[in-house]
């Protein structure tokens, strides 16, 4: 089965009634951002596994091709990797990637972090922000769906 959407610009004949054309999203500028450069492209994931396999899934993504990732420091309980590779979706341009991870019992938590550099500010603070979640009581983290 396959959809087609309409182009913001393209008028909609035909078809089915009520559907309407996807808008295009508006640039950084048009919805105020002060750090319209930097954060654009910030992206931010969390994955949750067995204890177990923490110790393996780290490994993967420390090995992955690339220049080699370095520890970052962190809080007590959280290991924390940064490398830079080249940004898939902007020729020339590169993104910084970081890892965190920390265990609650027998559940660990990885937190993906990536932004397109330069970083500015709000890129620093969305990656403490994430951080200080990880750190907190499961409960209270708000990561659960």
């Amino acid at each position: 089965m396959g959809y087609w959407l309409a182009q913001p610009d393209d008028p909609i004949t035909g078809g089915v009634r009520g559907i309407a054309r996807v808008a295009t999203p508006p640039s950084a500028s048009e919805r105020g951002r002060e750090d319209e450069g930097p954060g654009e492209g910030r992206l931010v994931r969390t994955v949750r596994m067995p204890l177990a396999e923490a110790p393996g899934y780290l490994a993967r993504w420390l090995a992955e091709p690339g220049p080699a990732a370095h520890p970052l420091a962190a809080p007590y309980g959280v290991t924390a990797r940064e490398r830079r590779r080249a940004d898939r979706l902007v020729p020339g341009a590169h993104r910084r990637q970081r890892l965190a991870m920390a265990a609650d019992g027998d559940v660990a938590t990885a937190v993906h972090w990536s932004a397109r550099e330069p970083l500015g500010p709000a890129d620093a603070a969305a990656w403490d922000a994430a951080v200080a979640r990880l750190t907190r009581p499961p409960e209270s983290r708000g990561w659960t769906a």
